[in-house]
């Protein structure tokens, strides 16, 4: 038995390990010169701290004056991330494509597979993961380190839980509609929280070899039912997102031109001569 857990336990270890050196060689040579001791996480984290924000700029007064000239707003956004550090969720977004009316409560760990209510759709919308970024807005607010904190633990925990290659997945959490809407929520919610404490390099080599995952996934095919419809335009949208956000990985440019060939492809096949998208969906 001593000797079965060393060899598994080795196991384990070689094979994160070789994940790291894998993420790392997927580099371009620039930024491969630029890192020490292979540490990829320090790398990717200090660089976006030090750059612009990739969706927002806004200083403190900024914040002030959002929170007097949009106080429901504000109110709204604390509310949902205050819902969702207690593991309570509803998606009532005026945008949301699958709305819920009963909210639904995990006692303990959120199980990302779950189907309550006998709807798939609620499933889909919990692993599209919309409502952190109000976890980061809320953290743009208030300061609350707390709302970092849900963030980074929910995060990784459905990093763990949901490997790319379980293909039991691929009808729940790994559909590519919802591969592609995440790419941007989890992008959008790491620049709100990128300067929390709670976001460690660990964290982030753990963020961006997932984000990595998504890109890949996304990028290894195009149906000719994407072609056709919204979900090609949320799947490659969001593969363009991990392109400019990620612009050190040498397959970055290829994810950016693939994303707006498919993109482009998308547009000239869905919408019609009067400007609307052919199922009238936006």
């Amino acid at each position: 038995m001593k000797k079965l857990l060393t060899v598994i336990f080795s196991t384990i270890t070689i094979f994160g390990f070789a994940q790291n050196i894998q993420l790392a060689d997927h580099l371009k040579k620039s930024s491969k010169i630029e890192i020490k001791n292979g540490r990829v996480g320090e790398y990717f984290l200090k660089k976006h701290r030090e750059q612009p924000n990739l969706y927002l700029n806004a200083d403190k007064q900024n914040i002030e004056n959002i929170k007097k000239q949009f106080p429901n707003e504000v109110k709204s956004s604390i509310e949902v991330a205050n819902q969702v550090k207690n593991n309570y969720f509803l998606f009532r977004y005026d945008w949301d494509m699958e709305k819920t009316n009963v909210p639904y409560q995990f006692q303990k760990n959120i199980d990302w597979r779950i189907i309550p209510f006998g709807d798939e759709e609620w499933c889909f919308m919990l692993n599209r993961h919309r409502y952190w970024i109000d976890l980061g807005k809320a953290y743009l607010l208030t300061g609350n380190e707390d709302y970092a904190k849900t963030w980074v633990q929910q995060v990784s925990d459905w990093i763990k839980k949901n490997p790319v290659n379980d293909l039991s997945l691929r009808k729940l959490s790994w559909r590519r509609i919802e591969a592609g809407i995440r790419c941007e929520n989890w992008i959008k919610t790491f620049e709100y929280v990128k300067h929390s404490k709670h976001v460690t390099p660990k964290f982030m080599e753990l963020f961006i070899g997932s984000l990595y995952e998504h890109a890949e996934y996304i990028n290894s095919d195009f149906t000719d039912f994407s072609l056709i419809s919204n979900w090609g335009v949320l799947e490659f949208q969001g593969l363009y997102n991990v392109a400019l956000f990620m612009p050190e990985f040498e397959k970055a440019e290829q994810w950016k031109n693939d994303a707006i060939r498919n993109l482009t492809a998308c547009v000239k096949t869905q919408v019609l001569n009067d400007g609307v998208q052919w199922e009238e969906s936006p």
